[in-house]
């Protein structure tokens, strides 16, 4: 048997909540009434790129969810030699 753990599941401790990521082409929170599980529909329905993640801080503080909606880059702050 199978088990899938989603990164952002609501009965996740709190170290696991804040240092987690979530890409948008990744499985949704499917726990009814949490707001960022919320925000994370929208923003797979106003097509963000899944080549760009946020956090779990990023999706608690965002108060508007627009079409071209953009996380952060997984590779910013990295050198070139470190991407190597």
């Amino acid at each position: 048997m199978n088990i899938v753990k989603l990164l952002y599941a609501p009965l996740d401790d709190r170290e696991s909540l804040e240092s987690g990521i979530w890409y948008p082409d990744e499985e949704i929170c499917r726990k009814r009434g949490v707001d960022w599980a919320k925000k994370q529909k929208k923003i797979v329905k106003m097509g963000a790129s899944p080549n760009y993640y946020f956090s779990y801080q990023m999706l608690k503080n965002l108060k508007r969810i627009r079409k071209g909606i953009k996380g952060k880059d997984p590779d910013e702050g990295i050198s070139a030699k470190e991407r190597e």
